[in-house]
């Protein structure tokens, strides 16, 4: 071998291993084995996601997909049903009251099981964070909400009446705005605290268990929303510690069928309407929630799951813009076109609000307008990860 092909072979040696690889050949006899890579000599280089991380992701996308779909139809339904354009409004009533069982509760329980996962640091910055992602949207939506039914009511094209003084309510009145994000915020503060002590969470898993099975409904409307919602968020939270060490990797037919069971159960106490609340609102939910999450495990995936995998990583724009588009949608169809049916009215209304979504969305990544759905912050270095959800 020449002196100029040796000395190329040992450059070749040292870019492999400076980069962590073994080098394919050695400058020794073939007969001598290569010495293994020395631990020092490894670059702290962070993996691609296994598997199962990556199956985890997707999962919670296609659920959260479903659950907002769910959340578009039923409040386009029940704008109609508000103006009696769905008949028969008995079976619409129903169908309307079925959705309103657990497709919030799918949010909650999400939100509390990827808290757990998270473990944030120091409570200062994670109040921070749910102020820019939480509390910012709300208030921004909130308002642009408002200022949009004050020009629909002047066109007839919404169902209430706007209150000048609808801003201020905001503060005080989640109803008054997206109600979710602004609850969900208090959810996070109050188990920010009480996560690090088994006592605190304990109380305020029994307290958010005792309003539901006790069907307490006082209180102002933010104690009064709390009530209703903290026991899903409470499960994800406590199951996501559970299961943490458990991975419950179902078979694709297992989790298709007991989706299905769920569902079944869930609708069987829906029709029989128990005196219990715990039986009427709370097992309801629950089992929709579960049976949710056991659809979304078992149709993750597929090809065809990629809309409902793209409607969960932007849930929080199809929640904040679904309702703009709807009431424009069924003023055309009955003050233009004169149509009194209410099932094209959905559908097309369905169509619109994710039609615009799409639109910003699309306008938000292409000139980077990351202010419409969260509070403007620098741009983070490219060797920071990035949040899942």
């Amino acid at each position: 071998m020449s002196a100029s092909e040796s000395k190329r072979r040992q450059d070749r040696m040292r870019r492999g291993w400076k980069f962590g690889l073994r080098p394919a050949f050695s400058t020794r006899a073939k007969s001598r084995p290569v010495a293994p890579l020395p631990a020092r000599m490894t670059l702290p280089l962070r993996a691609q996601p296994t598997p199962d991380e990556a199956r985890r992701v997707e999962w919670i996308d296609v659920a959260k997909g479903v659950a907002i779909f769910l959340v578009v139809v039923g409040h386009i339904t029940g704008g109609l049903l508000s103006q009696s354009a769905l008949q028969p409004a008995a079976r619409w009533q129903a169908i309307y009251d079925w959705i309103y069982l657990f497709h919030m509760p799918v949010f909650l329980f999400l939100a509390g099981w990827l808290v757990r996962q998270r473990r944030s640091g120091p409570a200062a910055r994670s109040i921070a964070r749910y102020t820019a992602t939480l509390l910012y949207p709300y208030f921004l939506w909130g308002i642009l909400t408002w200022l949009f039914h004050l020009g629909g009511d002047s066109l007839g094209a919404t169902n209430h009446p706007t209150s000048l003084w609808v801003p201020l309510e905001l503060i005080y009145n989640p109803q008054a705005g997206p109600w979710f994000l602004h609850i969900l915020f208090l959810l996070h503060v109050l188990w920010l605290f009480g996560e690090r002590s088994k006592v605190a969470r304990g109380v305020l898993f029994g307290l958010a268990l005792a309003v539901q099975v006790f069907d307490y409904s006082r209180g102002g409307p933010i104690i009064f929303t709390l009530c209703r919602t903290a026991i899903y968020y409470a499960l994800g939270f406590e199951l996501a510690g559970i299961l943490a060490a458990r991975p419950w990797n179902l078979p694709r037919p297992a989790a298709l069928a007991a989706a299905l069971a769920c569902f079944g159960a869930m609708t069987a106490l829906f029709i029989f309407q128990p005196a219990a609340p715990a039986l009427r609102l709370l097992l309801p939910g629950c089992l929709g929630t579960v049976g949710t999450l056991l659809l979304a495990r078992g149709f993750e995936g597929f090809a065809w799951m990629a809309p409902v995998e793209w409607a969960g990583r932007h849930s929080l724009a199809i929640y904040v813009l679904h309702a703009f588009a709807p009431p424009f949608v069924r003023w055309i169809f009955v003050s233009r076109l004169h149509v009194t049916d209410g099932v094209p009215i959905l559908a097309a209304g369905v169509v619109a609000a994710f039609a615009s979504v799409v639109v910003v969305v699309w306008a938000e990544q292409r000139f980077g307008l990351t202010w419409l759905f969260r509070w403007p912050t620098r741009r983070p270095s490219p060797a920071a990860p990035m949040p899942v959800h």
